[in-house]
């Protein structure tokens, strides 16, 4: 019965033959694989590698800093708040200083 190679072990095993000093014939031969064996794999890994597109995902980071501020003029002073304050934060302000 002959052996049933993963996608991945024919990849390593073509990978492998990169380093081989023989023939196909001799590496297939080494390996115990049909000649037509390994040009059908070699044709399959090259024509996945051709249709193969390699996404790469970035990440890009925004700060944004605002030195506007609203600024309330009381009886008492001035009373100066940072622009980004909710408008719930803002109201209770108020709220608090009118009690």
């Amino acid at each position: 019965m002959k052996a049933q190679r993963t996608p991945e072990q024919w990849r390593a095993l073509l990978a492998s033959r990169q380093t081989f000093n023989g023939t196909n014939i001799e590496f297939c031969a080494q390996h115990n694989i049909s000649i037509t064996s390994f040009y059908k794999h070699q044709a399959n890994l090259r024509q996945s590698a051709s249709s193969f597109v390699q996404v790469k995902t970035t990440t890009e980071h925004l700060q944004v800093q605002s030195h506007q501020h609203i600024q309330f003029d009381v009886q008492s002073g001035q009373l100066t708040l940072p622009a980004d304050l909710s408008p719930n934060q803002v109201i209770a302000i108020i709220r608090g200083l009118s009690s």
